[in-house]
């Protein structure tokens, strides 16, 4: 209680992220009552969360929303597995990048509506295949023993598990291509000029290595403030006044060293 007191000034600050994750309670029933992946590695919530941990490391404040809240006050979203698409979803995420946004989604996206029906004309549905430039033809569910690879146009490379969609590409840039198997050579990752902002299509679960490179991307061109942070410290901040106050957490058992700019 009195270190509490010495702190009094944050009273009344405010965290304002300006990066929103979509979670969204509907779609993870419909995931789990969906029978057309494999029942033990869907990990819906997993996903999400290590997703928001990805987006932890580079120190930036990210607001956990569902998807349809309003987008008005974010630079980047980010949409893993958003299965279900409700009434307006599809509508709002296109406003979002056409206004500036970076939007970022994976395989698994819009395949069914509230009412669980499939979307007809391609997946995404809702107007999304306009918005990411591809049409999910074929999603895969991999083994254990399974392997595969994306290649990216920089020339790193990203491990594939458990979950990859072939893509039709329709006016989208190819980021990344799969390297193996009889998809090797096909659209893995891609993004889509739409308006003023970009959507990018992850079609394949990649490893954190990966996907903390995509979502720099999008935080960079987003014009997102980064930071490097040891692994396991989280740094937030809060505001009110012109003042800002910035916390640094330190997860880990052991002590860490933080350099702020």
């Amino acid at each position: 209680g009195a270190d509490l007191e010495k702190l009094s000034d944050i009273r009344g600050t405010l965290v304002k992220s300006k990066v929103a994750l979509l979670f969204d309670w509907d779609n993870m029933w419909a995931i789990d009552a969906m029978r057309g992946m494999s029942q033990e590695t869907k990990e819906y919530p997993k996903t999400c969360i290590q997703m928001y941990k990805n987006l932890l490391r580079f120190g930036v404040d990210v607001d956990i929303i569902p998807s349809d809240d309003p987008l008005d006050d974010y630079e980047v979203v980010v949409a893993p597995m958003l299965y279900m698409i409700r009434p307006g979803v599809g509508e709002s995420l296109k406003r979002f990048v056409e206004r500036g946004g970076q939007l970022l989604a994976t395989y698994l996206t819009g395949y069914v509506d509230e009412n669980q029906l499939n979307f007809l004309g391609g997946f995404p549905g809702d107007g999304l295949t306009e918005l990411f430039g591809v049409v999910s033809e074929e999603l895969d569910s991999l083994y254990p023993t399974d392997h595969n690879q994306v290649r990216f146009t920089d020339g790193t490379v990203g491990e594939v598990r458990e979950y990859a969609e072939m893509l039709r590409v329709n006016g989208a840039e190819v980021l990344g291509t799969y390297t193996e198997d009889y998809y090797g050579g096909m659209p893995a990752v891609t993004s889509k000029t739409y308006g003023k902002g970009r959507a990018c299509y992850v079609a394949a679960r990649l490893d954190d290595a990966a996907m903390q490179r995509l979502l720099e991307e999008c935080l960079k061109a987003a014009g997102v403030t980064t930071y490097e942070l040891p692994c396991g410290v989280e740094r937030h901040t809060r505001e009110a006044d012109g003042k800002q106050y910035v916390f640094y957490l330190n997860c880990t058992d052991e002590i860490q060293q933080v350099k702020d700019v």
